[in-house]
């Protein structure tokens, strides 16, 4: 309602027309005031949203993505004081922005002046010219944050108008750079870091909000937009070219925007799930099924119902045999079959739904085709091992559905183990695994053959210090009757 009556404000002001009764000086009074009631709700709202962000230990100032580049060598200042300029006229403001593109200050002053115009137009924030001066103007100056706030309420601003926001503020390198500036996790006695990356995702709220709830009442309740004109499709895949990091910020932002019925998680799994095929197409895959990882393991507050969980949304509509299909899209990259498993392993979750949309989906045959491929990988060998040994707690007809092969995996696992004598946890792994697969398989013999037993001797020589190796390589040895 606030952001409805808003736009009303600014388009009576624009026209030189009344509003309420109101007009002139007191109009722009009362457009300040809603202004600050607004942000008083988003910062309420928002509040948080940093705090799954991350620090690179330097006061959680993280730098732009590599994407953005200020390209061109950084042009000099006039010479002499810096020139005044008209903070009201466009058009001097953009020519002050360039012309003393070297000068912090002065580039801070100009942004400061197109955020003021923009707030009442938000066109101006969102011109091509001064976006692109913009970006040029934080890549130059990356540790100035006096520059990097303005920036910050510039497309804040300028996200306030729905058109803006999904025409021109859904560049990669828009997304890509709100993304890593609202992960960060600035010391909260730092008003203007913790203004920026607050204004960061704000930002990034109203960007997603131009699709999902475009009139700022009602919510939308299916994807309408052609995936390449959807801001919420561009978000994901901005989030997916993201270091991980920065991606913990997406779940608890789409939980909000959930919670204060700006979107529908239903809408949301959705436009998620159709970006996996461009993501794989885009060489994203280990981000997409990273970012699935991250989605997946939001859940509602106790209040919600169930549509209002997101991951119960993503498997009721098929995340799960999508995430199969990316993981075989990229099925020679370790890193995305590492990011897979454990996709999968959280879209699965405790849900039984998940569990039977991830055997019909050929889930656990894709967990063992990376396993035989990525030998050498350890981390992913030694979560397949877990997955793996998962099936033989599964009901047969599950077990069935899946094309589930206990003795492949058990072979596999006695393989991953001799390959990495040295890394405990995977000897752990494959030793609970050898124990599960005797306790409800009986493969006593199986375990055995090849030279089983000395496996598991080995592991225990080799990490004695270790209490998890040491406890269940002596279940296995029992369970062998082997003293």
């Amino acid at each position: 309602e606030i952001q409805a009556e808003l736009r009303s404000v600014k388009q009576a002001l624009q026209n030189g027309a009344g509003y309420l009764g109101m007009s002139g000086e007191n109009l722009q009074k009362y457009l300040l005031q809603l202004n600050e009631k607004e942000n008083l709700l988003l910062s309420q709202q928002l509040q948080g949203l940093s705090a799954s962000g991350h620090s690179n230990g330097q006061g959680g100032m993280l730098p732009p993505p590599a994407a953005l580049s200020p390209g061109m060598p950084m042009k000099a200042a006039p010479a002499g004081p810096a020139k005044a300029f008209n903070r009201d006229d466009f058009a001097s403001v953009f020519q002050h922005m360039c012309d003393y593109e070297a000068v912090p200050e002065e580039g801070a002053k100009a942004l400061k002046a197109l955020s003021a115009l923009a707030y009442k137009d938000a066109a101006k924030g969102g011109d091509d010219r001064a976006l692109q001066q913009t970006l040029r103007l934080l890549a130059l100056h990356p540790a100035e944050v006096v520059v990097q706030v303005n920036v910050m309420r510039l497309l804040c601003n300028a996200a306030y108008d729905p058109a803006t926001a999904s025409e021109k503020l859904t560049s990669p390198q828009i997304l890509t750079t709100l993304l890593s500036v609202a992960a960060r996790t600035p010391d909260a006695k730092d008003k203007l870091a913790t203004e920026t990356a607050n204004k960061a995702g704000e930002a990034l709220a109203r960007i997603i909000a131009s699709e999902t709830c475009p009139d700022g009442n009602i919510p939308v309740p299916e994807p309408v937009l052609p995936e390449g004109q959807s801001p919420l499709a561009k978000f994901f895949l901005a989030a997916c070219s993201c270091d991980p990091a920065f991606q913990q910020i997406v779940p608890s932002l789409l939980a909000k925007m959930v919670a204060n019925e700006v979107a529908l998680a239903g809408f949301l799994a959705k436009r998620f799930i159709t970006t996996g095929t461009a993501a794989a197409a885009e060489g994203l895959s280990a981000g997409w099924l990273s970012l699935a990882r991250a989605l997946a393991s939001l859940e509602p507050g106790p209040d919600a119902g169930p549509s209002a969980s997101l991951p119960q949304n993503l498997v009721d509509n098929g995340a799960i045999r999508t995430a199969v299909g990316v993981m075989e899209q990229a099925a020679g990259d370790a890193a995305a079959q590492l990011a897979g498993v454990e996709g999968l392993s959280a879209l699965v979750g405790n849900r039984y739904s998940g569990l039977t949309s991830f055997a019909d989906s050929g889930g656990m045959l894709r967990i063992e085709n990376a396993m035989a491929t990525h030998t050498d990988a350890e981390l992913l060998q030694t979560k397949s091992i877990r997955a793996m040994a998962s099936g033989v707690l599964w009901a047969p007809d599950v077990q069935h559905r899946a094309q589930y092969n206990p003795r492949r995996a058990l072979e596999l696992t006695k393989k991953a183990m001799a390959r990495h004598a040295d890394c405990a946890e995977l000897q752990q792994a494959g030793l609970e695994a050898m124990s599960k697969y005797m306790d409800k398989m009986k493969f006593w013999t199986e375990v055995l053959e090849g030279g089983g037993d000395a496996l598991v001797k080995q592991a225990m020589a080799r990490h004695s210090n270790e209490k998890g190796v040491m406890l269940w390589g002596r279940n296995v040895l029992d369970a062998l009757g082997i003293k």
